[in-house]
């Protein structure tokens, strides 16, 4: 058993105990699905419709889900890891079961005046749960033990069923429309101060190994905080960038570049080679006249080359970004995204040029 949330207390003697998750991937192809076994008595636990928990998980790794009642099986699309389901489903404990005053799960959830509140039968604390969150949506249309304290009238039936719409748009967009205040909002920020000191405290000194955090475990911290956090691919990689290359690390220079390189590899592995370019460019702009990048778009061409030497990036992908011009994956990114791009592409002239010659010689 656990406690609830997992992380929160290894005393034996806490009293508030959830069975550890248990997920088991099912089919193959575009079949593929999870079925978390164990959705029934841990929602039971958590004094929580099992609908509530899968819809979670759902929303957040973007994937269609549904609890079936009848064989007591919650299932979310595609292949996920346990370990990251039971990051997902701390996370929906925060988030709809710990009181916001006394952090003990003792809440019931509300559904009044389309909003989604809470009374803590501990410490008789009340509030709203996240509403902003896409859950919240769902437990309107379907509230704790089919009750609601809405009015009855038409116009607020009418408001629900708009604000229910709206949501479901937004849903579909997900993370994928950012603006400047994501990059520099507090969630974010803790997010890259956190990673930031796993990387600078080893410093890749090879005299101190105990204290060297390697690439692969360096990765695997940036997934689980993009998977707890819903972070997109181009956040994933400006996060990793800024957390690499912070302004305590010594910044983005040839010397930085060269020993800390390696960081980046098994992440951009994992990323779409447009995002990682995004991302790339996103961090230039947004610090081009600071201490992180002190020669701001002047050393753009030489990092270029260095993910193309360091395979981080093929040539191929590189010469494609510049040339099809993304401004539809750009529009929605931030303001400056369009004027980042132009910038990135003048600055990258030197390596495209090297790059066009290089595969001339070849051929």
């Amino acid at each position: 058993m656990l406690s609830i949330p997992s992380y929160k207390n290894d005393d034996p003697n806490y009293r508030y105990k959830m069975p550890k998750l248990v997920a088991k991937v099912e089919g193959r192809g575009n079949g593929i699905k999870t079925n978390i076994v164990n959705m029934a008595e841990i929602a039971r636990a958590l004094k929580r419709p099992p609908d509530y928990p899968t819809k979670f998980c759902g929303t957040e790794l973007g994937a269609q889900s549904k609890f079936d009642p009848t064989e007591g099986k919650a299932i979310v699309n595609g292949a996920h890891e346990q370990r990251d389901l039971q990051v997902l489903i701390d996370k929906f404990i925060e988030k709809f079961v710990l009181c916001g005053n006394c952090k003990l799960p003792e809440i019931d959830l509300i559904v009044r005046k389309s909003r989604v509140q809470y009374r803590c039968n501990a410490c008789g604390n009340k509030g709203d749960s996240d509403n902003t969150h896409k859950l919240a949506a769902f437990i309107l249309k379907n509230p704790p033990d089919g009750t609601s304290e809405n009015s009855n009238d038409s116009c607020g039936s009418q408001s629900q069923k708009k604000e229910t719409k709206n949501s479901d748009i937004k849903e579909q967009s997900t993370l994928a429309a950012l603006e400047d205040l994501c990059y520099f909002s507090p969630e974010i920020v803790e997010i890259i101060q956190q990673l930031s000191q796993s990387v600078s405290t080893s410093e890749l000194q090879i005299t101190d190994t105990m204290n060297i955090i390697t690439p692969e475990e360096f990765s695997e911290q940036v997934r689980l905080l993009q998977i707890s956090q819903g972070l997109d691919e181009v956040m994933k990689f400006y996060v990793t960038l800024m957390s690499i290359f912070s302004a305590e690390a010594g910044g983005l220079k040839s010397s930085t570049l060269k020993t800390k390189i390696v960081y980046l590899r098994p992440i951009a592995s994992s990323i779409k080679p447009h995002n990682t370019l995004i991302a790339l460019q996103d961090f230039f702009y947004l610090h081009r006249n600071s201490t992180i990048i002190p020669e701001g778009f002047k050393a753009y061409a030489a990092v270029l080359y260095a993910f193309y030497d360091q395979e981080l990036i093929s040539g191929e992908h590189i010469a494609r970004f510049f040339e099809e011009t993304p401004y539809k994956l750009l529009k929605n990114r931030h303001k400056d995204s369009v004027k980042a791009f132009e910038l990135a592409t003048e600055a990258a002239q030197p390596f495209l040029n090297w790059l066009n010659n290089s595969s001339d010689d070849e051929e």
